[in-house]
């Protein structure tokens, strides 16, 4: 009976009364620790190698830095408030917010306790606290900045990395916020349930759910459902003959967004590497991505970089001719080239059509060694009356590069370039005619 009297007086009481004090900024480099295997290490170094572990705490969400070296498997975050002085008190503070600045390339996941921390915690493999999972963040792999609330109090957040990427970037912020719980009006004690937010997921936006705190009615969501991705339609200007390309456009049918395609487009500069939530016309993905690569990832394969030094090239895990190089685009089009830089030796490259679902041979390039001294051998291949929704490419290759003993086929460079369905060159052979 009294706690619910107590609510009702809350629920009552002038809403100055339940405002919350201002935010503090509670992540901080010095006081954080990197937990290894066999170890942990409490600010610089955490990533066993020094990698930059400052960049995390910069307030730049965008510096991707090497992480997860050498088996780093958590970031705890101290939440102890911090007096004028900027020394920790030890009291646990209310935390508002964690937020997360991240490639999308590996997967995390986001905690906190409300256990004091324990005097031997850097002999620890792991912080042997026990955690509460932060709402949405568990098993996350999203690209970009995502906020996730806890609003509880808590001596120590944590993030822990769910997958490994090793000598590669993937984490560039973590940042938390708090306030002392003596000046936060209201602790949000209770909430109604998750409701998913009807029509909240746009082109490009996530959908999100929603929850109010039954004493004081603060408003919070979460990400749920994906962006919905555009809905591309072809405009065609001027069709494309024998001996010209057309033009056209783009549009997406729900929010306008375009693509003018006065002439034939590299289509990696209107897209990347496929990302969890990103919405791009390219996607460019791949079998395999060798973990133990040394930083050589399929957005080696778009850098503008199309010679063969190291970190320049993508390769995958083995030299098996099922590995591939795929592209899917927002919708079909015209393919007029497709540009490429593989090692100089003997190879075969096969291209497919691609359509999401099964592969369609399109035509097998044979690659001659040079008597050049370059590593690389660069090439490419006009195409005409071809249309796809997406390309595949599988490399024959029974010499391959070498990595730490063993060979693999390797990509440089690769860059399709396409125009609107009717918009490409024709695919007609021209006669001369004589007229007497």
């Amino acid at each position: 009976m009294k706690k619910n009297l107590f609510l009702l007086l809350l629920v009552l009481l002038p809403a100055v009364l339940l405002a919350d004090a201002t935010p503090v900024k509670l992540s901080k480099l010095g006081r954080s620790i990197f937990f290894r295997s066999g170890g942990a290490t409490r600010g610089a170094a955490g990533t066993n190698g020094g990698h930059y572990t400052d960049r995390f705490f910069n307030g730049i969400f965008t510096d991707w830095t090497y992480c997860n070296l050498g088996g780093t498997t958590e970031l705890v975050i101290p939440t102890t408030g911090l007096d004028e002085n900027e020394q920790d008190t030890g009291v646990a503070w209310f935390v508002t917010e964690f937020k997360v600045g991240h490639r999308g390339n590996s997967k995390y996941s986001l905690y906190y306790t409300t256990e004091a921390e324990p005097s031997d915690i850097l002999s620890k493999g792991k912080d042997p606290r026990t955690w509460t999972p932060i709402a949405g963040a568990s098993g996350v792999q999203a690209a970009g900045t995502k906020t996730y609330g806890v609003n509880a109090v808590a001596t120590a957040v944590k993030y822990v990395f769910d997958t490994e990427v090793n000598w590669d970037t993937s984490l560039a912020e973590v940042e938390v916020w708090g306030v002392d719980p003596a000046e936060q009006g209201c602790q949000h004690p209770s909430y109604t349930d998750w409701e998913e937010v009807p029509g909240s997921a746009t082109c490009t936006a996530f959908g999100f759910k929603r929850r109010k705190c039954t004493v004081c009615g603060e408003t919070f969501e979460l990400d749920s459902a994906l962006p919905l991705g555009h809905d591309w339609v072809t405009d065609l200007s001027r069709p494309g003959s024998s001996s010209a390309f057309g033009s056209g456009s783009l549009a997406c049918s729900r929010c306008g967004e375009s693509i003018a395609f006065n002439v034939p487009l590299d289509l990696t500069t209107v897209g990347g590497v496929a990302l969890p939530g990103v919405v791009q016309f390219t996607d460019l993905s791949v079998s395999d991505s060798n973990p133990n690569g040394g930083g050589t990832g399929p957005d080696d394969m778009i850098d503008g970089d199309w010679t063969y030094g190291w970190g320049s090239y993508w390769f995958p895990s083995t030299r098996n001719e099922s590995e591939y190089v795929q592209y899917d685009f927002g919708t079909e089009i015209d393919l007029t080239k497709i540009e490429w830089s593989v090692a100089n030796h003997a190879q075969t490259l096969k291209f497919y059509k691609w359509d999401g679902e099964t592969e369609e041979p399109l035509v097998e390039i044979p690659v001659v060694k040079d008597n050049t001294s370059n590593e690389y051998q660069r090439g490419s291949m006009e195409f005409r009356g071809i249309s796809v929704k997406g390309i595949r490419l599988h490399i024959a290759d029974s010499i391959g590069v070498k990595y730490g003993g063993s060979w693999f086929v390797s990509v440089s460079e690769l860059h399709p370039w396409g125009t609107v369905v009717g918009a490409g060159k024709l695919d007609v052979l021209r006669t001369k005619i004589l007229l007497y």
